[in-house]
C-alpha cells in the first residue's frame, strides 16, 4: 500500500507530466497504476492518471493529498501504459499528450468556479454590488465570475467578488463537472439448456425483435 503516487494530469498540462501526491489513509490499497484520480492543481481540481507509486515523497517536497478515486480498476493496463510512455519518448512528446489521446477528453473532468448568493443584505449599496446581487437573484443556473462580469457590464469584477465573499454576501465555490462519457449497456442471452426445434424458432424470433 503506497503512501504516495505519481500522476499525469489529463488532458495534458504543459511541463506538468509527472506530479507526486499523497494517498489518504482510506484510499491506500485502492489507488493503483492505471486508475483515474481527482487531484488539486493550483486553484483547480483536475483528472489525473496514476502512472507510478512510491513509499516516500520527493526530498524536500510536501505533497498535497488526492481528493478522490474515479475508478475501482485500472482503465489503462500497465502494458498499454508502458507503450504510451515509449511512444512519448520515441516521438519526443510529453507523456501527457499520448495518455490524453488514449483516454480521450470524455473520460476526464475538471473544476470550474461559480458564484453563489448567500446573504443579499450583506452587500453594500454600491451600484456594482447591487447589480451583482440582482444578476445572481434572477439567474436560472449558477454563474461563473466571467458570466457575472458580463451580466454586470464589466470586463472583470474579481476584486469586488472577493470583497463581497469576505462579508458573506456571496460564496465562490469550485464544482466538478461530470465526465461526458456515459455508461453503455448491452443485452446478453445465455442458453441454459439445448432447445428443441419449436423453442429454437421462438428464441430466434424473439432475438430478431431487438
Amino acid at each position: 500500500m503506497s503512501a504516495f503516487v505519481h500522476v499525469t494530469p489529463l488532458p495534458a498540462v504543459s511541463a506538468l507530466t509527472r506530479l507526486t501526491y499523497a494517498v489518504p489513509e482510506p484510499l491506500r490499497g485502492l489507488v493503483g497504476v492505471g486508475v483515474r484520480v481527482v487531484v488539486p492543481l493550483g486553484p483547480r481540481r483536475v483528472t489525473a492518471l496514476v502512472v507510478g507509486s512510491s513509499a516516500e515523497a520527493p526530498e524536500g517536497v510536501t505533497c498535497r493529498p488526492i481528493i478522490s478515486l474515479m475508478d475501482d480498476c485500472p482503465i489503462v493496463p500497465e502494458k498499454l501504459l508502458a507503450l504510451l510512455e515509449w511512444m512519448a519518448e520515441y516521438y519526443l512528446a510529453p507523456v501527457g499528450e499520448t495518455l490524453s489521446l488514449a483516454i480521450g477528453r470524455a473520460l476526464t473532468t475538471s473544476s470550474h468556479r461559480i458564484v453563489v448568493l448567500r446573504d443579499a443584505a450583506a452587500a453594500s449599496e454600491d451600484a456594482l454590488e447591487r447589480r451583482i446581487v440582482e444578476a445572481l437573484s434572477s439567474a436560472t443556473k449558477p454563474l461563473t465570475p466571467a458570466g457575472l462580469a458580463q451580466a454586470a457590464g464589466r470586463r472583470t469584477i474579481d476584486r469586488v467578488l472577493h470583497a463581497m465573499a469576505r462579508r458573506g454576501a456571496i460564496a465562490i465555490d469550485d464544482v466538478m463537472a461530470a465526465p461526458r462519457a456515459k455508461t453503455q449497456y448491452e443485452t446478453a442471452f445465455v442458453v441454459q439448456r439445448m432447445p428443441d426445434e419449436a423453442m429454437r424458432r421462438r428464441m430466434i424470433a424473439y432475438v430478431q425483435t431487438f
